[in-house]
């Protein structure tokens, strides 16, 4: 299979804490994830390094994806937040990122993905719809948080979305 020089090759891998401050950057600089504190992705990358990755380049730190799996349902991976520099969009490192998660030894007993989205975030909607038929498997959008439940005028709603069940062997 011959490569395809113009797209970018990525190394996708779990973040170390030495790359908190650097994904810090890259969702301050999308602008339109909401922004954590830089302690958060410290923690994040040093607590929950088994269902977080990172994606670089030579330009550094170009992706990132958190996820955590509720303690109360184990057969889910909720993915927190998923952000691709700009320099980095239209060559497929979304997908690669959530696709790359499921793949991880800390989701082998997991059944279903879910994340929460607003609305208007098509974007990332047409992502998730894109995992879902790649894995050939259910996706479904259902009300996640209402925009009553964040302080007032800060944030649209959030639906929740489904993915699964995940078969492995579509992975």
């Amino acid at each position: 299979m011959l490569s395809n020089p113009t797209k970018t090759r990525f190394s996708i891998r779990e973040p170390a804490v030495a790359d908190a401050a650097a994904i810090w950057r890259l969702v301050q600089e999308r602008g339109v994830l909401d922004l954590n504190s830089p302690y958060c992705y410290l923690i994040l990358c040093k607590d929950f390094a088994s269902t977080c990755l990172v994606a670089g380049n030579d330009d550094g730190v170009v992706g990132f994806l958190s996820a955590y799996i509720p303690p109360e349902t184990p057969e889910i991976i909720f993915l927190w937040q998923i952000g691709v520099a700009e320099s980095a969009q239209g060559q497929g490192l979304g997908s690669r990122l959530v696709l790359s998660l499921l793949e991880q030894e800390a989701c082998r007993n997991i059944s279903y993905l879910h994340t929460t989205i607003t609305p208007s975030n098509t974007a990332s909607l047409r992502l998730f719809q894109s995992v879902a038929r790649r894995l050939q498997t259910e996706y479904s959008e259902q009300p996640g948080f209402p925009q009553d439940l964040f302080p007032p005028g800060t944030h649209e709603e959030e639906w929740l979305i489904r993915i699964g069940p995940l078969h492995q062997r579509a992975l």
